[in-house]
């Protein structure tokens, strides 16, 4: 008899334990999967108030999950979210560690169409693929490392038609560190369009990769080692939008069309005003015909300094170069910040008629073959700004020459200066040509 009860206790024990593992084996059986899947998805319907319905499920251990055919649909059978194939596939012994090792999660052919489904907001568009894989997430320390990252063939479009302001602010602290490996785009194109604002933003590009990225959202500090991109286009439109055979000949500010823009970035780094940057490469072309061939620079800064050590940009016409530094409190209106720079730049005759805009054709034909060649130096701070030297040529036309100092940059009441201004003119028939058309 005592035998009896102890075999009714241990049994007893145990149920729960082996109830537990019928259920973990039960779940990986595909008609109960199936089950389950269509009594979540009604449930999901009840509580949103929409159609959801997924084709099929698959769990295999330990957590490797596929769903495919997810659609959701609003109750006039409008649909807002459709995805062809979800997988997802994650260790489980990391898990009881307090870390997640993602082998991958792959989304492939979703579309979605916002509707009025958030007020003030419309997204639509197509992620043709999404692939993230991730071995090192801990919540305790709060770090992420991401392997990889690929998204490719989407494009995806969002419309505000609320401009109210966002309260973005953060209510908690967090300390996540987000480490970035290899992270690559394809054939990704992204719309914006704020018709309130008459204002619209589009840009898409053929490729971008980025690597060894590192981003502290405690400290608010981000930084990589390279990023590249081919081919990218963007286009900016504000104000009354206008067609395509409307716009200016020349450079519109308010209708900018970037095409071929090519980007290489060997390092950059930003906290607060601690930054850096290395350009190797930057090229692009302008609507207007202007066209960025080489551009190559970097800048460094510090709480005190913001330094552009070497910055030179090339065109098919045009050539600058500049070297600058200037104390925050410069920028901060402060007298005793000091500023230093140096700016040579010739400006070919294309690029002075693609600023410009329409002109007359008798002053385009007028205007000296020559570039302008301008060369200008400054020192000081806000209190006594000293031009050192400014040169303005252009050859068979003018020639300007400037020195001097300006004080107290900042009071309107005692602002003032002392400029020494020589000029030498010869040949200005094309000025003449601007008093004809006014």
């Amino acid at each position: 008899m005592k035998k009896k009860y102890v075999r009714w206790t241990l049994w007893t024990i145990a149920s729960p334990f082996i109830l537990f593992v019928i259920l973990c084996i039960l779940i990986y059986l595909p008609p109960i999967q199936n089950f389950l899947v269509d009594k979540a998805a009604v449930y999901a319907s009840e509580a949103t108030g929409m159609n959801i319905s997924v084709g099929r499920i698959s769990l295999s251990f330990p957590l490797n999950l596929v769903v495919t055919d997810v659609d959701a649909a609003s109750p006039h059978n409008d649909t807002l979210l459709s995805v062809r194939r979800l997988q997802v596939n994650v260790q489980l012994l990391p898990l009881l560690k307090k870390q997640v090792e993602v082998d991958g999660i792959s989304l492939q052919g979703a579309t979605v169409n916002s509707n009025d489904l958030i007020h003030g907001m419309k997204l639509n568009g197509t992620l043709g693929e999404l692939f993230i894989s991730s071995h090192g997430v801990a919540l305790d320390p709060e770090t992420a490392i991401v392997n990889k990252v690929l998204l490719k063939d989407t494009d995806l479009s969002l419309c505000l038609n609320d401009t109210a302001a966002v309260d973005t602010a953060a209510s908690d602290t967090t300390y996540w560190k987000i480490i970035l490996q290899d992270i690559d785009l394809q054939n990704v194109s992204f719309a914006l369009d704020m018709p309130l604002d008459s204002l619209s933003l589009a840009a898409s590009l053929d490729n971008a990769i980025l690597r060894d990225g590192l981003i502290d959202l405690h400290k608010s500090a981000y930084s990589l080692q390279t990023f590249r991109i081919k081919n990218g286009r963007v286009r900016y439109d504000s104000g009354k939008p206008l067609a395509a055979d409307s716009l200016p000949s020349g450079l519109d500010p308010s209708h900018i069309a970037l095409t071929d823009i090519g980007v290489k970035l060997d390092s950059l780094y930003y906290e607060g005003r601690n930054m850096k940057a290395i350009i190797s490469q930057f090229v692009l072309k302008e609507r207007s015909g202007v066209e960025i061939v080489s551009a190559t620079g970097r800048m460094v800064s510090n709480d005190k300094v913001l330094r552009v050590p070497s910055l030179k940009l090339e065109t098919r016409d045009s050539y600058l170069e500049l070297n600058a530094a200037m104390d925050w409190n410069a920028l901060d209106f402060k007298d005793e910040g000091l500023v230093s720079a140096r700016l040579m730049a010739d400006i070919g005759k294309p690029d002075v008629v693609r600023f410009m805009g329409s002109m007359d054709e008798k002053f385009i034909r007028q205007y000296p073959s020559e570039p302008l060649r301008i060369r200008t130096g400054i020192d000081g701070d806000l209190n006594k700004l000293k031009l050192t030297t400014l040169t303005a040529e252009l050859p068979g036309a003018l020639g300007l020459f400037a020195r001097g100092e300006l004080t107290h940059l900042t009071d309107s009441l005692l602002r003032g200066g002392d400029i020494t201004l020589e000029a030498e003119t010869k040949d200005l028939k094309f000025v003449s040509t601007l008093a004809e058309g006014i």
